[in-house]
């Protein structure tokens, strides 16, 4: 009986000095730190497409880029942003703003808006310049 008289007592104080405690990081307990700057990916907004044909996804905003993919009414894509570059006429409209896109393959690519719906930049906030 004794030893358990001693015990108990030795037990609290080894606990408050914090004997028992986790070896666990400190950061640890609070979750993930937040990511760098550089890191931070960019807002994605939905636009849809309003043409039935196919038009270009390019790697760059203009008409003489690389083509890497197409965009197809009446299906919605990822978008990041948009800017003035280019000008062409597309469809019988003429505009020299472009969307930038995430791709399904991973990167972005870019498509006139003329292709999208909505207004001269697809209902895309103002604010969401390339």
């Amino acid at each position: 009986m004794r030893m358990k008289t001693l015990f108990s007592p030795l037990l609290v104080a080894l606990m408050a000095v914090g004997l028992f405690a986790s070896t666990a990081p400190a950061s640890a307990a609070t979750g993930p730190s937040a990511a760098p700057a550089d890191e931070v990916s960019a807002q994605a907004y939905r636009v849809t497409a309003w043409n039935n044909g196919p038009t270009p996804v390019r790697a760059e905003p203009n008409n003489n880029s690389r083509q890497l993919s197409h965009v197809v009414a009446p299906h919605s894509y990822n978008a990041e942003c948009w800017g003035r570059y280019q000008t062409i006429t597309y469809l019988g409209y003429t505009s020299n703003v472009w969307v930038r896109l995430r791709l399904n393959s991973g990167g972005v690519g870019w498509v006139t808006a003329i292709a999208l719906s909505g207004d001269y930049k697809a209902n895309l906030p103002a604010g969401a310049r390339c």
